[in-house]
């Protein structure tokens, strides 16, 4: 999409990067383990917007065959989809009708997960918008996920300037939908959240059942990169997969030029997925690009073009 504030704005490129490398990834490391961004079965979240239930929240879903299936909304709501093949199909949901926004708190919103079936296997893309303000994340099958993830995201900007209307929260933000009953996730959270409630660096549990929705957020200075989350097992049960989906309510990425931010809305792959190698393009007409490396052992050398990167904190 193109916004009406500037040809491309920062977030939206950074956007289209990820969405590169998630195709590079999933061709080179997914699908050699039999398994790919095909499924049947999705959980999704609708995170905080900056617009709050101002925006709205889109799936695009397309498949190689004919096939149908259904998205499950909280409060037993449903949309019965059909899907032609190699055709996308587009699936509006409101936030106006259908109780699936999580405002812009820190704390667990029951049942409040978006879930997904097909008949034959489908690939779905997410897309909350308003106005110029556009974030999308490529969604990942039930089967796929994980049970340990780190958070990259970006800091959110100011609350007003560079297009971002005066009085409008944002923050950096993760958001964890469970998938089972009784899943304990523990978080290091590595900024206190919007409500001082959670300090940085101190763990904590929280239980989630099948559609539950935990949701993080920082300040609007602060940058939830480097959170910790992974489920425990218990007495009565092993560690089971969560979806985790990072970004930003809204952000500029500190671009000293922008006349305009958006959300970020990013579905992060499980540390099991990780890789050794990428292929990254620079964009046209830009300074600089913004990449985030995370890595599992600090001791890890990362390379680009074959130098050593010195390490950041």
């Amino acid at each position: 999409m193109r916004s009406s504030q500037q040809n491309y704005s920062p977030a939206m490129k950074l956007r289209l990067l990820v969405s590169l490398l998630l195709l590079v990834f999933y061709s080179t490391n997914l699908w050699s383990q039999d398994f790919s961004n095909k499924g049947k079965d999705f959980w999704l979240a609708y995170p905080a917007h900056v617009d709050g239930t101002s925006s709205r929240l889109a799936l695009y879903i397309s498949a190689t065959v004919n096939t149908s299936g259904v998205v499950y909304l909280p409060g037993g709501a449903t949309l019965p989809f059909t899907v032609t093949a190699n055709q996308a199909t587009v699936v509006q949901i409101s936030p106006n009708t259908y109780t699936v926004h999580n405002a812009q708190n820190e704390g667990i919103n029951p049942g409040r997960g978006i879930h997904i079936t097909a008949l034959q296997p489908v690939v779905v893309y997410a897309h909350i918008l308003n106005q110029a303000r556009s974030g999308s994340t490529l969604v990942l099958p039930t089967n796929t996920l994980g049970r340990e993830y780190i958070a990259a995201s970006y800091k959110s900007s100011v609350n007003s300037g560079a297009g971002n209307p005066t009085g409008l929260s944002a923050g950096s933000q993760f958001t964890v939908v469970g998938v089972e009953d009784n899943t304990t996730v523990e978080i290091t959270p590595s900024v206190t959240d919007v409500g001082f409630v959670r300090p940085a660096n101190t763990t904590y549990t929280i239980v989630l059942n099948k559609g539950d929705v935990y949701q993080y957020r920082s300040a609007w200075n602060a940058d939830i990169t480097g959170t910790k989350i992974r489920t425990l097992s218990s007495s009565t049960s092993s560690c089971k997969p969560i979806a985790v989906f990072c970004g930003s309510s809204w952000t500029s990425l500190e671009c000293p030029n922008a006349s305009g931010g958006d959300n970020l809305f990013l579905q992060l792959m499980p540390k099991s997925a990780w890789g050794k190698n990428y292929v990254t393009a620079p964009f046209a007409d830009r300074q600089y690009d913004i990449f985030r490396i995370i890595v599992s052992d600090p001791t890890t050398v990362v390379t680009l073009n074959g130098s050593a990167l010195s390490q950041a904190t």
